[in-house]
């Protein structure tokens, strides 16, 4: 059992200077949230699942309210008393660096749960006992939601994450990432974090559908997964689940 209050002792510079970094101008950023370093402890971490970015409800309920007290799932500006993210001290960067790493032992969204059942048989770690992670494009939770964002403000948020990221990956333990869906490999390949090869086919068994195996290196990192975004997927049943899950275990047998 993790403890309710997370044992951050020494918060890595690269990491509070993201949460300290003001965003980049006009990209949309939820009034009042903070960056989403990670989602669970990505200090302890060998695998992590990868997304765009957070979403505004992590902060906030259906009125556009902060969530605070038994409700909240993150640190907020108001939660850690801090006026700006630029004006933060030591001690409420690492509230929120605590809010992100015990994020599985607060409220978390059943979101995650298509993911921890492919990544926790299949690659042997959970977001539950700090084996695994889950990390954004983008740390920043926007409103509108992403799809709703223009162009420009997608490129901005793009740059300024992949930055972290890249850095991230090199600072922590994590050496496998699962990528979900076709357009995060599209994003990953246009960020120049890694190319990726289509290594074979996975079905659906209820319909005449498949989706693509890939694989990819950078900086050190594996990254698996497939074209299908599993969230998204219609139709995927829990007998489809296991071929994938047998092919993400041969997968890791290999490193």
């Amino acid at each position: 059992m993790f403890p309710e209050r997370w044992p951050v002792m020494n918060v890595p510079e690269y990491v509070a200077d993201m949460i300290r970094t003001p965003a980049p101008e006009g990209v949309g950023v939820l009034a009042g949230s903070t960056p989403v370093v990670s989602f669970g402890d990505a200090s302890t971490a060998r695998v992590a699942t990868l997304g765009i970015n957070p979403s505004w409800a992590e902060f906030a309920n259906q009125k556009g309210v902060l969530l605070t007290g038994a409700e909240r799932r993150l640190a907020t500006l108001e939660s850690v008393g801090a006026a700006s993210s630029t004006e933060m001290n030591d001690e409420q960067v690492e509230e929120v660096v605590r809010d992100c790493y015990g994020y599985f032992q607060r409220r978390p969204f059943g979101w995650f749960s298509k993911l921890e059942d492919l990544i926790h048989p299949g690659l042997g770690a959970s977001y539950y006992d700090g084996t695994a992670c889950h990390l954004d494009l983008s740390p920043r939770a926007t409103d509108p939601i992403w799809g709703g964002l223009t162009s420009a403000q997608k490129t901005a948020l793009l740059d300024e994450g992949a930055e972290f990221l890249s850095r991230q990956l090199r600072s922590e333990s994590i050496r496998t990432v699962y990528v979900n869906g076709a357009s995060m490999w599209e994003q990953l390949r246009a960020l120049g974090l890694t190319d990726f090869e289509d290594v074979g086919v996975g079905h659906f068994s209820d319909a005449d559908r498949t989706y693509k195996l890939r694989i990819g290196e950078g900086d050190g990192v594996r990254y698996v997964g497939t074209s299908m975004n599993r969230q998204a997927a219609r139709g995927f049943r829990s007998e489809d689940r296991q071929p994938l899950i047998d092919w993400l275990s041969q997968v890791a047998r290999q490193r």
